[in-house]
């Protein structure tokens, strides 16, 4: 029996959230990168490097991605998140 695995936006960005993982999701042609810190079935709210959150409609990404290896403004971004939940 095999069982197939349907990988959409949504279900990038809920996993993203349960391992407080950084992403990068596409929205109108630029790049928005961040941690993020909800999500739903209409939107993700992701924080990025400065500590600003951006709200973001489902419907309105593109692409979702999840960097294997970060870069210097994703460890900040991520630094300042676990700084804000303690």
């Amino acid at each position: 029996m095999q069982s197939t695995t349907i990988l959409t936006m949504g279900t990038a960005l809920n996993r993203a959230h349960d391992h407080d993982a950084i992403v990068e999701v596409l929205v109108g042609g630029q790049w928005l990168t961040g941690v993020v810190a909800g999500v739903d079935g209409y939107g993700v709210v992701l924080v990025d490097a400065q500590n600003d959150h951006s709200v973001v409609r489902m419907e309105a990404i593109s692409a979702v991605r999840v960097p294997g290896r970060l870069a210097e403004h994703q460890i900040e971004a991520r630094e300042l998140f676990d700084a804000s939940v303690c």
